[in-house]
């Protein structure tokens, strides 16, 4: 089995290519997606940046993260915080990837695209 990364900024093609690729009977999976599920109320990753971030980046009513509310944040922060607020994202969603690829045992010979953002 091969595994191929496709990512990229906002806005640079990486849905159609892998659309394109889908289309061609490659397999996706598409972290930008697992990585909005992780962040649900109620799962492990969201418990992690609710007890980091406190409840400034989280809606009162539904309890959703607002993600550009927090982009912008992390935009001003420095280095070492921004790190220490991605790593729970990135873990819970690398993490649900593995187990998503292991679980498809698809032939040696097929390939998986990872189709992911530069930033989470």
């Amino acid at each position: 089995m091969v595994i191929v990364g496709l990512t990229g900024g906002i806005a640079t093609g990486k849905s159609s290519v892998a659309e394109m690729l889908r289309i061609r009977g490659m397999h996706i999976v598409d972290a930008d997606l697992i990585a909005r599920k992780v962040v649900e109320p109620g799962r492990p990753t969201y418990t992690k940046l609710f007890a980091e971030l406190g409840d400034e980046f989280f809606d009162a009513q539904n309890g959703i993260l607002n993600r550009s509310k927090l982009a912008i944040k992390m935009a001003s922060r420095r280095i070492r915080s921004v790190v220490n607020l991605v790593k729970p994202l990135q873990s819970g969603t690398f993490g649900v990837v593995e187990e998503i690829i292991i679980n498809m045992q698809i032939e040696i010979k097929s390939m998986i695209l990872v189709h992911y953002a530069a930033s989470f």
